[in-house]
């Protein structure tokens, strides 16, 4: 029978693999929004894309109350940098994505679904192409890896910190050049 820490850790995992699904499905229907050349295919699209930012937060909660069980259940503390900067990174990354991309998706949802059938509109393709959701997608999906990094290292507590906003910084750095070449 297992133990209570090892149902913890499973359901940890699931939770990661959760909001990682969530990070790539995101991912992909966002590069397929981009791509597309009719408000047609941008209809199921949306709807998709309005799910996987809906997985991320449950998913995240399952990450958030599994690991939260372990650090009690094993007595490691709240001392620990690993932890807490991971468990911090997982905050900002819930309330940023609430903050910064739901509205966004949200936005582009209802433009679509209010377009007419036909060519993709400037004001879709801007929204779609809007450079803080690509930024706040992809600062947050290395911030996942980060997160990942530090579970599996249990680095000290500068390096976990250096690792998380080292990810936040490149990713949100890495549209630049999209967002050049959207313009």
């Amino acid at each position: 029978m297992p133990e209570n820490y090892e149902i913890a850790l499973f359901l940890h995992i699931v939770g990661v693999f959760g909001v990682a699904g969530a990070a790539t499905s995101f991912l992909l229907v966002m590069a397929w929004m981009r791509r597309a050349t009719n408000v047609q295919t941008l209809r199921p699209l949306s709807t998709m894309a309005v799910w996987a930012d809906r997985m991320f937060p449950a998913a995240a909660v399952l990450v958030l109350i599994a690991g939260i069980f372990m650090v009690e259940d094993l007595d490691w503390g709240w001392g620990i940098g690993w932890i807490n900067t991971s468990l911090i990174a997982l905050i900002v990354m819930g309330a940023g994505g609430g903050i910064l991309m739901t509205p966004r998706v949200a936005e582009i949802r209802k433009a679509v679904d209010a377009a007419p059938d036909g060519s993709v509109t400037d004001d879709i393709r801007t929204k779609i192409n809007d450079p803080i959701l690509w930024g706040t997608l992809h600062a947050f999906t290395l911030g996942l890896f980060a997160i990942i990094w530090n579970m599996t290292t249990k680095p000290g507590d500068a390096q976990a910190g250096t690792v998380i906003l080292l990810a936040f910084v490149v990713g949100a750095a890495s549209v630049i050049p999209m967002t050049q070449r959207a313009k």
